[in-house]
């Protein structure tokens, strides 16, 4: 269904976008195997080193790989979930703008096929705007199911204390967590479900105020409105339940099921009121 839409030139881009999101979910384990030669060569000059210079010298001829590869016990999704929801809400959007780049595309070959055909024309967009946000909500499932492969080859438990704690244990969500496969199956369910609806509402912004503006108003969502500092108050409980929250959802500890679905559920009515703007305005 999706692949009818994209080509491999696209494919190339989401590989891109991939390859560029695990490098930052492992960052900091590439950053100290790449300087692990230095330590060691700082270590081997001191006295205090707490190896024998023989298993330093063991260590200093390894390569780049064999050290990275020496930190694979912290490869387990236990560890690299909560790095992926950081870095998810950076490139999520930035996958978001992409469909929407691909969108404007199709449907400008859509109105040169559908000029005089308004309601032929409509439903074929609602048709668009439902497989093109597919994308980014398969994007980050897929990534998920990779870092969940990564975490296998790691000689502690994939899933361990993080996804124990994830949700609020005296909440009604408690009832469907049977064990800490089931919290990432039902927490990924919630996201690729909230990522869908998220990528909808881009797309009816952009249908409604144009691509560029729609794109500034959809960051600005994203990543103007998380930076206004708010703790406490009224303010405070409106701001975690805005579309925003949607992408980390996962991040904190305690989430309770109302915390989960109810920024879907305000991003999902949003959406649903900018189509029917959308509508009335292609029916005048």
């Amino acid at each position: 269904m999706i692949m009818k839409i994209i080509n491999h030139k696209h494919l190339a881009l989401y590989l891109i976008i991939l390859c560029a999101t695990l490098f930052m979910v492992f960052y900091r384990y590439i950053d100290y195997a790449y300087k692990t030669p230095s330590r060691l060569q700082s270590a081997s000059q001191s006295q205090d080193s707490d190896l024998s210079p023989e298993a330093l010298e063991q260590a200093k001829n390894k390569t780049f790989l064999q050290h990275f590869f020496d930190l694979r016990a912290n490869f387990t999704l236990n560890s690299t979930y909560r790095d992926f929801i950081g870095v998810k809400f950076r490139i999520v959007p930035v996958v978001i703008i992409s469909v929407i780049f691909l969108y404007t595309n199709i449907k400008n070959c859509l109105i040169k096929y559908n000029i005089g055909r308004n309601t032929q024309y409509q439903s074929e967009i609602d048709k668009l705007q439902r497989k093109l946000s597919l994308i980014p909500a398969f994007f980050s499932t897929i990534t998920i199911v990779i870092l969940f492969c990564i975490g296998l080859t790691s000689t502690q438990p994939n899933l361990g204390i993080h996804f124990t704690l994830l949700y609020d244990h005296s909440d009604i969500i408690s009832g469907l967590m049977r064990n800490n496969l089931t919290v990432l199956v039902v927490f990924e369910i919630v996201n690729f479900i909230g990522i869908y609806i998220l990528t909808q509402l881009a797309l009816r912004l952009t249908e409604r105020y144009g691509k560029l503006d729609g794109i500034l108003i959809f960051l600005i969502a994203m990543w103007i409105v998380p930076i206004f500092n708010v703790t406490t108050g009224v303010l405070y409980e409106a701001k975690i339940l805005l579309p925003y929250t949607i992408l980390i959802n996962g991040a904190y500890v305690g989430t309770s099921l109302f915390q989960m679905i109810t920024p879907i559920f305000i991003t999902a009515i949003i959406s649903f009121w900018l189509r029917r703007l959308n509508t009335d305005e292609i029916e005048l």
